[in-house]
């Protein structure tokens, strides 16, 4: 016999108590659902899962539920079919299979209004209806689930934790029986009748179901000796972390230090404490989907809600928030464009002179912020890789938000994007903090000696200080593709896990011209050598991947350079290191001189050379203990350059041939 219900969350939230509830009741409806000799039976119900890249971006329950054999129930109170005819309770109702989605609330009854079938809950800003909640957590499941290649109709309700003895349309309680769920479910649609003349409820074809079933956010994600090592280190302190936190409603802060000196970390720090301290609702924006995913699974691993008006920690890149900020000030009449906003910059200019012109005031920015308060209305802004914004982003935030309740990461010559805007201008020295963080936390040593030769090589002062706290670390320089040393390969993943990590501790950066088409979908050599082997590999090639943080910590990281910002990893192959360099080099002579350039005197071979070891250190930087280098051409200049560099450093530097 096989288990066919499974629970997947963290233990002690109120909605996983409302989804053991919910299993409770299916089961003493359908008590073979505990069990079944098919494996075509299945019933999944997983809680808390964040989604990143979504307008929702976390599902408080979601239960997927597929039957080779169908179920039935009998409905509680009045169902209506496809005719607007009302179906009486005394029909059978069957289930072939459903997905459905559950927003669980808490507040008690004199914090709860009511009004027809939809419901509103107080909050410290005023009455927010959860109704609408549960519908954008409806249509953010749907759209994900046609990310992932499945087109399903998603049921939904509400379940009211504090209230009893409810009779609303498409709402649930504690103690609720499986015929009231169901119903609940089913009384958000018309029913309609299967090839048998029999009322059924479905939400798409069975085989969508099976493959839906093995989505990640129906894995269970658990936490590798690196995540645990992270996750320490954000509920500790530090005096970094007290003078963010003192600032807040005070003053602007802004962090400096170079790549691996701990400030995305230093700023969740801060977060981490106002949530569990204040209740605190915290916004971190950053402009790299696969950075915003990686964090959004350590605040699940942690169990910070990312998406609750009662406290948590929000993750969402800036020009997702902006989209949707343009919108709510009807300067477009779109609410998403994902990644082909072709006048974004352009709509921000024009939201700023709105704002400026004082066609927008802050008393209309404030009804906006309460009107969504969701998405929105937030009591402390984490900017991270603040280097990059563009100068519209960053004048539109000061517009919408105080800044004495904005913090911002600065990498120091991390800058690649374009001008660097100065977030200092227009705060006032007295309203403002400049702290610096110097010492190398994520490199071992070794790489950290490494790094700061190569910046000192090519005049990039990082003003980095050693971590000797942190010994050790090993640089592997390969001249031949990475899939030709497949010993090598076995033996850097014996070598981690004997130091307890797995292979999602792995990250393998790619370039454009390694990338080719699997059935339409992106792939990589190094990615279709890990699959020859049978591993597992996490695409995040695509974009649709990169929304979404791998669950299974045995699955290899694959991506472009492009998407490596903020990223770490234990050990970090970067195949076609030259290659990459050359790509950056060419890029920016294409791009030419700017303004700027002219007046520093400065060659566009000079400017193009300095751009491209920018982005050569953010790479360089991602390691932990072991950084793997793949030469294409040995005699490229890049290559002399990293040889050169590398042959200084012969105790923890092995070339490989």
């Amino acid at each position: 016999m096989l288990n066919l219900i499974k629970l997947i969350g963290t233990e002690g939230s109120t909605e996983y108590t409302a989804a053991l509830e919910i299993q409770s009741a299916l089961i003493s409806l359908w008590p073979e659902i505990e069990s079944s000799s098919s494996d075509e039976d299945l019933v999944l119900i997983t809680v808390g899962q964040p989604i990143s890249g979504y307008a929702t971006k976390e599902l408080d329950i979601v239960i997927l539920a597929n039957f080779k054999t169908p179920k039935y129930f009998r409905p509680t109170s009045y169902l209506k079919d496809k005719e607007n005819k009302k179906i009486e309770n005394s029909n059978f109702i069957y289930v072939e299979n459903f997905v459905a989605v559950i927003e669980e609330k808490s507040h008690p009854a004199d914090k709860v209004n009511i009004n027809g079938n939809v419901v509103s809950v107080l909050y410290k800003n005023g009455w927010h209806s959860a109704t609408d909640q549960n519908m954008k957590q409806m249509h953010s499941l749907r759209e994900y689930f046609l990310d992932n290649k499945s087109e399903l109709w998603v049921f939904k309700c509400l379940y009211m934790s504090g209230l009893k003895f409810l009779n609303v349309s498409g709402v649930v309680e504690p103690g609720v029986k499986g015929n009231k769920f169901l119903t609940a479910l089913a009384s958000e649609n018309k029913i309609s009748k299967n090839i048998r003349g029999e009322y059924s409820i479905r939400s798409g074809k069975a085989e969508d179901l099976k493959f839906a079933s093995t989505a990640s956010i129906f894995r269970q994600s658990k936490p590798t000796t690196l995540d645990r090592k992270k996750m320490d280190a954000i509920v500790k302190s530090s005096e970094h972390v007290h003078q963010i936190r003192a600032n807040i409603n005070n003053r602007f802060t802004l962090l400096r230090g170079a790549g691996g000196t701990g400030k995305t970390i230093a700023l969740l720090q801060a977060a981490w404490a106002e949530y569990k301290e204040n209740g605190t609702r915290t916004l971190l924006l950053t402009y790299n989907h696969s950075l915003a995913a990686d964090i959004s699974r350590l605040m699940y691993l942690l169990g910070v809600p990312s998406d609750s008006e009662s406290g948590g920690i929000t993750i969402r890149t800036a020009m997702s928030f902006f989209s949707t900020w343009l919108f709510r000030l009807e300067i477009t009449n779109k609410e998403d464009f994902g990644e082909t906003y072709n006048h974004y910059e352009s709509h921000c200019a024009e939201a700023i002179e709105t704002i400026q012109k004082g066609a927008l005031t802050q008393t209309d920015i404030k009804e906006r912020k309460q009107e969504n308060f969701s998405e929105l209305d937030f009591d402390f802004i984490i900017v991270d890789e603040g280097q990059d914004w563009p100068k519209e982003e960053a004048q539109l935030l000061k517009l919408l938000y105080d800044v004495n309740n904005v913090c911002v990461a600065d990498g120091v010559q991390q800058l690649i994007r374009g001008e660097k805007y100065n977030w200092l201008n227009m705060v006032p020295s007295s309203t403002r903090e400049v702290i610096h963080i110097n010492r190398s936390l994520r490199l071992k040593s070794n790489l950290s000696h490494f790094l700061k030769k190569v910046s000192d090589a090519n005049n990039i002062p990082l003003h980095l200080e050693i971590n000797n706290l942190a010994p050790g670390g090993k640089v592997l320089v390969l001249k031949k593709s990475y899939e030709e040393y497949p010993h090598l390969h076995e033996d850097c993943v014996k070598a981690a896990k004997k130091d307890g990590n797995s292979e999602i501790d792995f990250l393998f950066c790619v370039n454009p011209t390694n990338i080719s088409r699997d059935e339409g979908v992106k792939t990589s050599s190094i990615s279709q050598f890990l699959n020859d082997i049978g591993d597992e590999v996490w695409n995040g090639l695509e974009a649709n991947t990169r929304k979404n943080y791998p669950k299974n910590k045995s699955t290899f990281r694959v991506l472009q350079y492009q998407s490596c910002r903020g990223l770490e990893g234990w050990t970090v192959v970067l195949n076609g290191f030259d290659t990459f360099m050359n790509l950056k080099y060419q890029e920016k002579i294409d791009q030419g001189l700017t303004e700027n350039n002219d007046l520093a005197f400065e060659s566009l071979e000079e400017i193009a050379n300095t751009y491209a070891w920018r982005w050569g250190l953010i790479a360089l930087s991602r390691p932990i203990d072991t950084l793997i280098l793949q030469l294409d051409d040995v005699n490229s200049k890049y290559s002399k350059q990293i040889m050169e560099i590398a042959n200084g450093f012969p105790d923890f530097v092995d070339f490989i041939d």
